[in-house]
């Protein structure tokens, strides 16, 4: 074979091969399942993670069990092992020439609430719960007009913000703190809760995008594949010489050149 020819049937076959190793569970629910379970088991069998091992199983069983992507979950306990940012209040210390981009809803909850010195960057779970909770109430009667902060890993603001909190006392048992274990979970269902609702489209437009990239890469297989393919004719194609066909010719140039 051809060089050219066997060049893009390797290529081909690369390619074919990593499309097969990836897991585009989101079109195999037996691959979905499969993979899920095989999270599953290895979180139990692991002696890694010690006391954020139950969360993890708890919070994979939840995802998987509705049937959301083995990559989307992974992510998700990648960023619970490194606690990521959960339960992190909106930092409103602005310097220097940084100051102008300083949002006008923590100048005034630094101004009216002592925000700075009280919550920013600080975490929830160093903080009085229910102090926040009666706070988020006062904000939420004034329509959010009198400021706002972010909390967790995705930064929820006003009445998100709230919600939020709704799901920490929920998940303490309404007590004044919370542990990281009990944020992590309310966090997650927070995820939870707004991918099945108002920002559904989200998840949805991700898997469509990630269709669309199976689909482009297989017709850049297909594309390989009928290359090859055509290389390959061509070479039968082609005409072979005798080696004394070829030999003659090159004696009768020989003769030729001489005579002149």
């Amino acid at each position: 074979m051809p060089i050219k020819s066997r060049y893009y049937s390797i290529v081909s076959f690369f390619i074919l091969n990593m499309i097969y190793t990836y897991n585009y569970n989101s079109f195999l629910s037996d691959s979905l399942e499969l993979s899920a379970q095989e999270i599953i088991k290895n979180l139990k069998e692991s002696n890694e993670f010690k006391e954020r091992k139950d969360l993890l199983i708890n919070v994979a069983e939840e995802f998987l069990n509705l049937k959301y992507e083995v990559s989307f979950v992974s992510g998700i306990l990648g960023n619970i092992v490194h606690e990521g940012s959960y339960g992190l209040f909106e930092d409103s210390t602005y310097t220097g020439n940084n100051l102008k981009n300083k949002p006008n809803y923590l100048k005034i909850m630094d101004e009216k609430y002592d925000y700075n010195k009280k919550y920013s960057a600080k975490n929830i779970i160093n903080v009085n719960l229910k102090e926040i909770n009666n706070l988020l109430e006062k904000l939420k009667e004034k329509k959010w007009t009198e400021g706002k902060f972010g909390l967790g890993c995705v930064q929820w603001t006003g009445e998100r913000t709230y919600n939020l909190v709704k799901l920490y006392l929920k998940q303490n048992g309404g007590k004044e703190k919370i542990d990281m274990n009990q944020v992590i979970l309310a966090e997650n269902k927070m995820i939870l809760n707004e991918l099945q609702g108002e920002f559904k489209y989200i998840y949805n437009n991700w898997k469509k995008k990630i269709l669309i990239i199976l689909i482009l890469i297989l017709l850049l297989i297909m594309l390989l594949l009928i290359y090859a393919f055509i290389m390959k004719a061509q070479e039968i194609k082609k005409p072979k010489q005798s080696k004394g066909l070829i030999q003659q010719k090159k004696y009768i140039i020989y003769w030729s050149r001489k005579n002149l």
